[in-house]
C-alpha cells in the first residue's frame, strides 16, 4: 500500500512538472520572444493589409493571428510614451494600424513624422472594429506589438 502511494505521488509530481513546462513554452516563452530576430511570416503594405481586413476580417484575423508581419506604409502619427511609443498608419479608410514599438526603438519612433514612409516589423495581436462606433466616425484598429523599424 505504501509503495502505491509513493508511486502515485511521484507520478503526480512528474505530471505537474510536465504540464508546467508545456504551459511555459506554449504561452509564456512564445509571447516574450524577440520579434526582431524572428523570421517574417508576411511582408505587406499597410494599404493591402487594411483592404484584406475590410474584405473579410474573420479570414484575415485567422491568417495573421500570432504572426510576424513586416508592414510598409505611411505614418499618420506617433503616440509617444515614456517606455513605449506607438506608430499609427492610417490610409484614410475605416481602419488604422497601431504598432507598439520596443522600448529600444522609442527614440527612432518618436522622430517619425506624419507622411514618412517606413517599414516596421511586429507581432500581430488583434483586430478591433465595432460597426456601431463606425457610424459615429470611429475607426477600427489592427494591433501589433513588439515593433521594430526595419532599416
Amino acid at each position: 500500500m505504501k509503495r502505491k502511494t509513493v508511486f502515485l505521488i511521484i507520478f503526480l509530481i512528474t505530471l505537474f512538472a510536465a504540464a508546467a513546462v508545456y504551459v511555459y513554452f506554449e504561452y509564456y516563452a512564445k509571447g516574450n520572444a524577440n520579434i526582431e530576430n524572428q523570421k517574417t511570416d508576411f511582408k505587406i503594405s499597410s494599404v493591402d493589409l487594411i483592404s484584406e481586413f475590410e474584405k473579410n476580417d474573420t479570414s484575415a484575423n485567422s491568417k495573421y493571428n500570432d504572426k510576424v508581419l513586416e508592414i510598409t506604409g505611411k505614418v499618420n502619427k506617433t503616440i509617444p510614451g515614456d517606455s513605449i511609443t506607438s506608430v499609427v498608419m492610417d490610409e484614410g479608410k475605416n481602419l488604422t494600424i497601431t504598432i507598439e514599438m520596443y522600448a529600444r526603438h522609442n527614440n527612432l519612433a518618436k522622430n517619425l513624422k506624419a507622411g514618412d514612409n517606413v517599414t516596421i516589423k511586429g507581432l500581430y495581436v488583434g483586430y478591433i472594429f465595432d460597426p456601431l462606433l463606425a457610424d459615429f466616425g470611429e475607426k477600427g484598429d489592427i494591433k501589433l506589438k513588439k515593433g521594430s523599424i526595419v532599416k
